[in-house]
């Protein structure tokens, strides 16, 4: 009678470990955009202009906004567990972070200009006019995803998808586009007055997906990131991100 129970108890387990479907694994390159909403420019002195009182954009060029956008590409591996119903992703990615200041939105350029503290000494002051001033970063990261899959295998799968990514500065330049060109010469000074990148931040992000492709064949993923999030634990930056989206593409190859 013991050895019965005891069966009985361990069934569901040998079960569960001798009666997994075999796990898909793949490799796949990726590519992204992910569009980010700041919090307004109000905290910075060396500006002097009517910021935007929102954190998102108006087609309006009468306030100073900040913006930030990231795009990124990568190699990724996924491994399938739990009868093939998670997949663990990990790999490596290279992320530009692209983050701007000026009376501009994400689709249309503005003209107009604002200023930008150069110089104090006593009773003198010193400005330049400014059209917009970005900050371009380079990051490597490693990112890690769990995807959810609760359907059967098709051609076409939905799946959920909870993502992070840790991300390490490795180079960063201001661009700054003035009123007159003349004063590009004065474009190393806007880098020693603006505000530096993180060294490190992370990503966090909800995602939609579609696997295209039949299973064990080459295919490839479409994601739909929203929201998405920076981490970064410094609200001393030149931008002060809040919440964005973005979409991935991915060509994945099993194996």
């Amino acid at each position: 009678m013991k050895k019965i129970l005891l069966f009985a108890l361990l069934f569901p387990l040998l079960q569960g470990t001798f009666g997994q479907d075999k796990p898909f694994r793949s490799i796949s390159f990726e590519a992204g955009v992910d569009f980010i909403n700041c919090e307004p420019p109000d905290d910075k002195d060396y500006i002097r202009a009517d910021v935007v009182p929102y954190n998102y954009y108006y087609e309006s060029a009468s306030y100073v906004m900040a913006l930030l956008y990231k795009n990124y590409y990568g190699l990724k591996f996924e491994k399938r567990i739990l009868n093939n119903k998670l997949g663990v992703v990990s790999g490596i990615r290279y992320t530009r972070t692209d983050a701007s200041i000026g009376k501009d939105t994400y689709w249309t350029p503005r003209t107009e200009y604002f200023y930008l503290l150069s110089a104090q000494d006593g009773t003198n002051t010193e400005f330049l006019k400014v059209k917009s001033i970005t900050e371009i970063s380079h990051y490597i990261g490693i990112p890690l995803e769990f995807r959810i899959y609760p359907y059967h295998e098709h051609k076409v799968q939905l799946y959920y998808k909870i993502g992070f990514d840790f991300n390490f500065l490795i180079n960063d330049k201001a661009d700054v586009v003035f009123l007159n060109s003349l004063m590009e010469s004065h474009e190393n000074e806007v880098e020693g007055i603006i505000e530096n990148p993180w060294k490190f931040y992370a990503t966090a992000c909800l995602a939609i997906g579609f696997k295209i492709g039949d299973p064990g064949k080459p295919g490839i993923n479409i994601e739909a990131c929203v929201p998405s999030g920076i981490l970064s634990g410094n609200r001393n930056s030149f931008v002060a991100p809040t919440i964005g989206g973005g979409i991935q593409l991915s060509i994945r190859f099993p194996f």
